[in-house]
């Protein structure tokens, strides 16, 4: 403000202090500070640079002279009150230079970052398990970390000693991998069900009748003597927000040909139970590319304008007038079957119809019917009718006579 006010230019501006603690705010560029200090920090950067800034001792400070108390006989015309310190008289090397040094750590204005501990529990099997995309590539590395597992011990199946894998381990693959699953997020009710009680009745299974079998938590209920599948009766039940949960419902969204949600849903409960597995069903199928470029909906074309006859008001039916042929129709005469057709008159304003009959699509037959619809709905758009009227009437006579 005041270089703005002032008629002479000035070349440089300096800023003095004799608060270093508010000279190592000025200077910082490393440290964050408390709310209070940052505002007013901020507010002196937007118009100085750090640079400017200097100490000065405080007994050098003129402007401690009006803050501390002195007498009225002190401000005489050569004190410093009225013209400054006497080191701004000097060289620029003569003025006063002491550094300012960097701010402690232990600082009341500088803010304190959280620290963060975080401990993960998660398995190697767990990473493993959100490692891939496709429930597919899932099984055939966790059949291939099983067969080594199964192979490294004494007794070995005749199945696992084929350099291949073999149907029988793929299929054992997802029961290996459910109850990982489990473990995770149903540990309370694994322990009730290990234990040979039933889970509490806040928990998630309650109402699903779970069962514990060969360490896997399966959908119970009264139909275990129904002639289907063991696995379709007593299906094993996986949370929805699991990654497992989402490759298998993409898996047999992808295997049923991007099938609609009640059936890739039925197929799923034949071996997984799935929590809120509807909903999931329904998430999953509403981010697939090829479901949402195969329903998506068809252009709409946009009309042209209406002509000028279609808008005119106030004017009786069939003054504008358009007309067409349709048919044709079988009709039985006599012991013959012919052709009729007919033709409609259709009013441009009122959408009013007027059908004639004819007998075939030549001219007279045309003319016939257009006279017809002349004699009783009136002439429409009286200027055209007018110069084709006489016309149609000589080419009616015409025929009459011949």
């Amino acid at each position: 403000m005041i270089v703005n006010e002032l008629d002479l230019q000035v070349d440089q501006t300096f800023f003095w202090s004799d608060s270093m603690t508010s000279l190592q705010y000025i200077k910082n560029e490393t440290k964050r500070f408390q709310t209070f200090v940052t505002n007013r920090v901020a507010e002196i950067h937007e118009t100085s640079s750090p640079e400017q800034w200097h100490h000065i001792p405080g007994i050098m400070n003129p402007a401690n002279d009006g803050s501390r108390g002195v007498g009225a006989q002190y401000f005489h015309a050569e004190c410093r009150w009225w013209s400054g310190p006497k080191f701004l008289w000097e060289p620029e090397h003569m003025w006063p230079n002491a550094p300012v040094e960097d701010l402690e750590e232990d600082d009341n204005e500088i803010r304190k970052l959280p620290t963060v501990m975080f401990v993960s529990s998660a398995s190697q099997i767990d990473v493993l398990l959100q490692r891939y995309s496709s429930w597919s590539c899932l099984i055939k590395v966790m059949s291939w970390v099983l067969h080594f597992v199964q192979r490294s011990r004494k007794k070995v199946p005749a199945y696992l000693k084929a350099s291949t894998l073999q149907l029988v381990e793929i299929q054992q693959t997802s029961q290996e991998i459910v109850p990982l699953v489990q473990s995770q997020h149903f540990h309370k009710e694994y322990l009730c069900l290990k234990e040979g009680k039933q889970v509490k009745c806040n928990s998630k299974l309650a109402n699903l009748s779970t069962i514990l079998i060969d360490g896997v938590t399966r959908v119970g209920g009264r139909i275990h003597r129904a002639p289907i599948a063991f696995k379709a009766a007593h299906p094993m039940v996986l949370p929805k927000s699991h990654h497992v949960s989402i490759l298998i419902v993409r898996y047999y969204h992808y295997v049923l040909g991007h099938a609609g949600r009640e059936h890739v849903l039925s197929v799923i409960r034949q071996s997984f139970w799935i929590l809120r597995g509807r909903s999931l069903v329904r998430q999953i199928l509403s981010k697939c590319v090829s479901c949402l470029r195969r329903n998506a909906p068809t252009l709409q074309q946009v009309m042209a304008d209406l002509p000028k006859e279609r808008l005119v008001p106030y004017q009786p039916p069939f003054t504008y007038t358009g007309l067409d042929f349709f048919g044709p129709f079988y009709v039985k005469r006599s012991r013959s079957t012919v052709k009729v057709y007919g033709c409609i008159f259709v009013c441009f304003n009122s959408r009013a119809i007027h059908i004639e009959d004819v007998s075939s699509l030549e001219t007279d037959t045309f003319i016939q019917a257009l006279l017809r619809f002349i004699s009783v709905r009136s002439c429409p758009n009286g200027q055209i009718t007018e110069r084709i009227l006489p016309v149609l009437r000589r080419s009616f006579a015409c025929w009459f006579r011949i």
